[in-house]
């Protein structure tokens, strides 16, 4: 099993740094659209309220 750690090391680190990407890309992503349809939600009803 070390032998095997050892010869794939570099292998392990970059997917290790993949997965913190990926978990970093998708939140942000989760984010953005969530404010981005708060933002049009809001920016409908200011409207709405704007023309009253």
């Amino acid at each position: 099993m070390k032998i095997i750690v050892a010869v794939a090391r570099p292998e392990v680190l970059i997917s290790l740094e993949l997965m913190a990407l990926i978990e970093v890309i998708g939140a942000s992503t989760f984010v953005m659209a969530y404010v981005s349809g708060v933002n049009l939600y809001l920016s409908t009803w200011f409207k709405k309220l704007a023309d009253f």
